[in-house]
């Protein structure tokens, strides 16, 4: 205060923002409570023309970096850089961060989890038959959990605190990591890392196969349908990260064929 002049630019945006996006993904936002009061377009105009730092969110105009003439650095909350691809912040000439490893961490691999122990325990047959009113044991196929493998692609802070998780119910934990160059004991929780040369590898060891790395160039598309033929039979696949990184036919071609026991898509393309 005194040193630092902070404007609240949300409500001000909403017009534009209706050009660029659906309105239930404007109105979520709303949702959350605001005390701040809405301000003029005009003091919009006058706040970014100014402004030297921007704060956003996923919901940004695409073409605000040119009306911003004074910014020298903008932070996004979300926990990967690819959501502003299609905005002209991707490739802007300031300091460009976001919040990799604090942005709901916990939460998301908790919920990497439950999908994956959802599908072990056949919860979509119980559902069926709690429908039907009616049990099928012959229908039902329930997985133990314990002992089984689980094999992470991306061990950042989604990733790493999956591998908590997974191990604390009795799972092996191995994992891939862009930084490793050869196959190599882990640490903490992951019992063995994996250079991205040896996903395939690695994927044949997995009994559930959690996504949990950013989009970028080297990962868009990496679960193609040589990955999905690579994969241990019956393994099941949880991608709580970005869609773009799965090759979507090729993931559905895997569940119909059955080589996937089953899918959670927390995103998708």
């Amino acid at each position: 205060p005194g040193r630092i002049k902070i404007t609240a630019l949300w409500r001000g945006y909403r017009e534009e923002l209706q050009k660029h996006f659906a309105e239930p993904r404007i109105a979520m936002f709303e949702r959350i409570p605001n005390p701040v009061p809405a301000i003029t377009r005009g003091q919009v105009d006058e706040a970014i023309a100014e402004a030297h730092v921007m704060y956003g969110g996923a919901v940004h105009p695409p073409a605000m970096y040119d009306e911003m003439p004074n910014l020298r650095w903008v932070h996004f909350t979300f926990a990967g850089l690819s959501s502003i691809r299609r905005s002209n912040f991707w490739g802007a000439l300031i300091d460009v961060t976001y919040s990799r490893g604090h942005s709901g961490a916990l939460p998301i691999a908790e919920i990497a989890l439950t999908g994956g122990m959802m599908l072990a325990k056949d919860f979509p047959a119980s559902v069926r038959h709690t429908d039907a009113g009616s049990f099928d044991p012959s229908a039902y196929a329930a997985l133990l959990i314990s002992g089984k493998t689980m094999g992470i692609i991306g061990l950042g802070g989604i990733g790493m605190n999956l591998a908590r998780l997974a191990s604390g119910v009795g799972m092996r934990v191995i994992g891939s990591r862009h930084s490793v160059t050869t196959r190599q004991p882990g640490e903490g929780p992951v019992s063995e890392l994996f250079p991205p040369a040896d996903l395939h590898a690695m994927l044949g060891e997995s009994d559930f196969v959690a996504i949990c790395a950013p989009l970028s160039p080297d990962t868009e598309g990496l679960l193609d349908a040589a990955a999905f033929e690579a994969m241990k039979p019956g393994a099941i696949f949880m991608n709580t990260s970005r869609g773009e990184i799965v090759d979507e036919p090729s993931l559905i071609a895997a569940l119909k064929d059955g080589r996937l026991r089953g899918a959670y898509l927390d995103v998708y393309a």
